[in-house]
């Protein structure tokens, strides 16, 4: 027999302890137990909590729990806090409205954070453009001397052909 404990079938040592096996089965069980100490524990602690639960004797409820537990829930239900959990906690599952409050306050928080006013350091985009058009001025002037020096090389470009011939 395998280990109940590593195997997929720990329960049948509950089942064991509690008596509920078939008579084959609780025979290679106790067979088992005999080798194996971890199952042996095993079952010794859950007899122990077996015995203790049988032993175990329940408070009687008094004659009046019922009245007080409903007007101990009618109290509470009265109270603000009470009228507002009842919106608030979702009750037997369902839509709550914790997660929505969650989400308005990350979104107030989201605004409020993106509506400051973050203090800005000084404005030095007004130097940039006047310092590029005076680089634009200089290239375009060196743009047309190069133009031109271009067409006066293609000018004098025939006349030394010409000779040539």
């Amino acid at each position: 027999m395998s280990c109940p404990i590593y195997s997929d079938s720990p329960d049948l040592l509950m089942d064991f302890a509690a008596g509920k096996l078939e008579w084959d089965a609780s025979q290679k069980m106790q067979g088992h137990i005999a080798v194996c100490s971890e199952c042996k524990a095993g079952v010794e602690a859950q007899t122990t909590v077996w015995k203790a639960l049988d032993e175990w004797d329940a408070v009687p409820v008094s004659r009046d729990f019922d009245a007080r537990l409903y007007e101990r829930i009618e109290k509470e239900q009265s109270t603000v806090w009470g009228r507002l959990k009842h919106w608030l906690v979702p009750q037997g599952g369902g839509f709550g409205w914790r997660p929505a409050m969650g989400m308005a306050a990350v979104t107030v928080i989201f605004l409020g954070g993106s509506l400051l006013k973050v203090p800005s350091s000084p404005d030095i985009s007004t130097n940039i453009p006047v310092r590029m058009e005076a680089q634009e001025i200089e290239q375009a002037e060196r743009a047309l001397e190069d133009v031109e020096m271009v067409d006066s090389l293609m000018a004098e470009a025939p006349k030394s052909e010409s000779q040539a011939l």
